[in-house]
């Protein structure tokens, strides 16, 4: 799944955001763009779930991705 945050996640809040994350999944992996704005979520856990980690480290206004369509921008390439 691919979030993005309307600011960059600073450093410091990256370790809350996977701690987040990995207590819902504990083998869920999260990666951060260069930005820091967008975040690739995937695991056992739904995209609620995901948001809800990831405003649990103080980030507000997640966008939550729709259902995949093949060719879309929002694609990860996790289907492929």
């Amino acid at each position: 799944m691919l979030f993005t945050t309307p600011e960059p996640i600073a450093p410091p809040k990256v370790l809350d955001l996977i701690r987040a994350v990995q207590a819902v999944d504990a083998l869920a992996e999260i990666r951060l763009d260069k930005t820091g704005r967008q975040v690739s979520i995937e695991g056992r856990l739904t995209a609620q779930q995901a948001a809800s980690a990831i405003g649990e480290c103080g980030l507000s206004g997640v966008i939550i991705p729709s259902d995949h369509v093949s060719g879309g921008s929002t694609c990860c390439g996790g289907c492929a």
